[in-house]
């Protein structure tokens, strides 16, 4: 609550799961890749952390969308077809989920993002006030929130 907001909502995990919700993968910068990148000239003992290895493949991956993008229709249009559904698959399902975290900084610190657990959905979510199960908002806003929201079942966390 201090990072963020004092007001939150929440949700039941499997009203989200419906929605298309996925948690959301968190990366040490500073650790090292599990796998040498097949990036040239990026080999043992030039990658160091994951970043520059994330950093070297989505420079090679935004070249190659937009060498895609640009070549036009062609006779290899099932290929290209083919690449924007991997490259859309990509953007919406793997990298949009991706957080880079500093796995030295206090769990205190305010750039401290580890552990949050976070999930993402890449649209627009619709509710009803039946789909939330939880509302945080400060003290001050208790009888205001009781008034207009009179039909409210789930539970009030006061911050």
């Amino acid at each position: 609550m201090r990072k963020y907001s004092r007001f939150g909502i929440a949700f039941r995990k499997k009203f989200l799961l419906k929605k298309g919700a996925t948690p959301v993968m968190y990366v040490p910068a500073d650790g090292r890749p599990a796998l040498l990148p097949p990036f040239r000239p990026y080999r043992r003992g030039v990658v160091r952390t994951n970043s520059v290895a994330f950093d070297e493949f989505w420079r090679r991956y935004q070249r190659l969308a937009a060498w895609m993008q640009n070549t036009g229709p062609s006779s290899k249009r099932e290929l290209v077809g083919l690449f924007e559904d991997v490259t859309e698959f990509l953007n919406m399902n793997v990298l949009s989920h991706l957080k880079f975290f500093n796995p030295y900084l206090p769990d205190r610190h305010k750039h401290n993002f580890y552990m949050e657990r976070e999930w993402r959905v890449m649209r627009q979510v619709r509710f009803g006030l039946k789909d939330v199960i939880r509302i945080i908002l400060p003290a001050r806003f208790a009888l205001r929130f009781r008034r207009d929201f009179p039909r409210y079942n789930g539970e009030v966390v006061f911050g």
